[in-house]
């Protein structure tokens, strides 16, 4: 069994002139953050790997939402930033074997669009937003269309 989380970065501000990924979150994306994060505790939410956006956005909401949680490797991948699901959906299926639970922390379309394809349903992630999927798979290269099962989606 393996397991996806996919949670969209939290509110951030928007400045005219300010490059795009230095979007910093907003008062509201902080609370944001706290909300999901105390959510996931409570659901004993432990990925093996979280891999998140270079954005400073996706940084904050990563490094707010895993305050507390015990040895969770974290990577930035530069590939998330502006991905289609199609870029996404060939990570999950590189991914190590070893690794039975990843969470991406990125933005949309692309997450969106990756939810829905992985489980043939309207997933829609707004801010902070958060979906997990089981897959019944032994290696990530059989993560396919339609071969998850939603187990959650949280909401601040």
């Amino acid at each position: 069994m393996k397991y996806v989380t996919l949670i969209r970065h939290a509110s951030a501000s928007w400045v005219p002139g300010q490059p795009d990924e230095q979007r910093a979150l907003t008062e509201n994306g902080k609370q944001e953050c706290l909300s999901i994060a105390k959510q996931l505790k409570h659901k004993a939410w432990l990925p093996d790997c979280i891999k998140v956006s270079p954005a400073l956005r996706t940084q904050t909401t990563a490094n707010m939402i895993i305050q507390g949680l015990p040895d969770t490797r974290i990577e930035t991948e530069q590939t998330i930033y502006e991905a289609y699901y199609s870029t996404l959906i060939k990570m999950l299926q590189n991914t190590d074997n070893h690794i039975e639970h990843i969470c991406l922390i990125g933005h949309n379309p692309g997450l969106s669009e990756l939810g829905s394809y992985l489980s043939q349903g309207g997933v829609n992630l707004s801010p902070a937003h958060a979906v997990q999927f089981c897959f019944e798979i032994d290696t990530w290269a059989n993560i396919a269309d339609n071969t998850g099962k939603q187990t959650f989606l949280l909401t601040p």
